[in-house]
């Protein structure tokens, strides 16, 4: 059986996996040593297994490991989300929760993080011109077919009418 509270402390104790501002953080080469050692400390039977079984036995934790972080961070949010005087969801608490609360930090930077697309102004000429440029627009008249309806045209079946 997979003992996810050991594979946790594991992930724990190599940041370069989850602290994003990190330097180590983009390294591939490095976070790919660390999945390897985190493999051989959980999986059973590392040692006999071949380099392709290695590989995907590495895949298998990383596929894990986002699980994992992905419901904590979905265990944040709900948090986060309830405003004041809000009752709060009656739903017990991510069972990792607690163990998980080193990513804290990073998930609040996640939070944090804002687009790069300032919003339309709703009041402004330029949402009104952004509206009528969006507006469906009546077909042209008189198009010049293209070439795929013209060949479409030109194989057209005849209809078989019954005698």
């Amino acid at each position: 059986m997979f003992d996810k509270e050991r594979f946790i402390i594991e992930v724990q104790e190599r940041p370069p996996l989850y602290e994003v501002k990190s330097k180590e953080y983009a390294n591939r080469e490095l976070k790919a040593k660390l999945w390897m050692e985190i493999g051989q400390e959980v999986v059973a039977h590392w040692a006999d297994l071949g380099p392709e079984e290695k590989n995907k036995a590495v895949k298998d934790l990383m596929k894990k490991w986002k699980n994992i972080r992905d419901s904590y961070k979905k265990e944040v949010n709900l948090e986060t989300t309830t405003l004041s005087g809000q009752s709060a969801p009656k739903k017990k608490r991510y069972i990792y929760y607690e163990l998980l609360s080193f990513l804290r930090p990073s998930v609040s930077i996640a939070e944090e993080r804002e687009s790069n697309v300032s919003p339309i102004p709703s009041n402004s000429s330029q949402n009104q011109d952004f509206e009528e440029d969006n507006l469906m627009r009546p077909p042209r008249q008189n198009q010049v077919p293209t070439k795929r309806k013209k060949q479409m045209e030109s194989t057209q079946i005849p209809q078989i009418t019954k005698i």
